[in-house]
This record gives structure tokens, sequence and C-alpha cells, in this order.
């Protein structure tokens, strides 16, 4: 059976349920690895107890990440309970069912550009209860859609008012 849990927490420690967890927090400053595009990969190392921390990855996309898709290689954990916890970055979670699948992270805020607000931005993945090793990761994003800024609007209304009163006259 699945459990679903979520943790809400005021700070950046989130302390695993139970099973096998997964979580996204906020990364430490510097010496960060610029994610550019959607998808991305990392090898992750589990030690002897099952837990792993992946590399602080910064998010240089220009977009808010609004969700993330974690998919670990298989054979990665075998366990049939799966949790996640909520971070500062996301409200929601879903772990996979069974011993193979996906987490997904999503709900506001998401994850900010770096340097869009100070000290956010970077982010990385810890994993609990996974079988020790080195394990490749993949990592899929969704960006929010991108809203023109309002200067841009501003130049557009009065272009097609000129572009109007232009016509007109040359109608004339």
């Amino acid at each position: 059976m699945n459990k679903f849990r979520l943790l809400v927490a005021c700070a950046l420690l989130l302390i695993p349920i139970s099973g096998m967890a997964a979580r996204v927090q906020s990364g430490q400053n510097g010496g960060s690895i610029p994610v550019y595009d959607t998808n991305f990969m990392f090898t992750l190392t589990v030690d002897q107890f099952g837990n792993g921390i992946s590399p602080v990855f910064s998010n240089r996309t220009g977009s808010f990440i609004t969700a993330v898709t974690i998919t670990p290689q298989f054979g990665a954990y075998t366990s049939e309970q799966n949790d996640c916890t909520i971070t500062v970055y996301f409200s929601s979670c879903t772990p996979p069912v069974g011993n193979d699948g996906d987490w997904f992270f999503f709900g506001p805020p998401g994850i900010p550009p770096a340097g869009a607000i100070p000290g956010l931005g970077e982010f990385n993945f810890s994993f609990f209860g996974f079988n020790p090793g080195t394990w490749q990761v993949e990592g899929t994003l969704q960006l929010a859609s991108q809203v023109p800024e309002p200067t841009t609007l501003l130049l557009i209304g009065p272009a097609l008012v000129g572009l109007w009163v232009k016509r007109r006259a040359f109608i004339r």
C-alpha cells in the first residue's frame, strides 16, 4: 500500500517519515551546477544506510520551476512503501507506487530563477531508504509560462495606436 504523507515545514531541514523518501531542498550558496534546460541528469551515491544527497543545482532556465519529476535508475530502491516530504519550494508531492517510478513535486511557490530573489534559486535532492551504491537519476522540470514584462506591454499599446492612426490617415 502506498502511503502519502505531507509535512509542511517552516525550515529547510525536513525529517522523512518512513519508507522511501525524497525531497527537494534549498541548496547552499556557491558551487552549484547550473541547469539551463528542462531535462538534466545526475549521479547519486547512496551510503550504507540508504541515504544520498544530489549535487546542488542552480535554476538558470530564466523562469520559475513549477514542478519537478525525479526518476531514479531502476533498482535504486525496492520498497513498496514510498513517502515524500514537502519543502519550501513545493506544496505537494506524489511518491511512486511500488518499487519503480517517479517522484513528482509540484504546487506553489516553485523554484525561482537564480538571482531573481536573493538567496533562492538553488536546490538539491535528498533520498532516504535507497539501496547502497551509485545510481543515475533523471530530472525533468516544468517551467512557468513566460509573461511579457510590463514595459513591453506599455510599448505595444502606443505602437498599435500609432499604426491605426497612420493607416487611417493613409486611407483618407
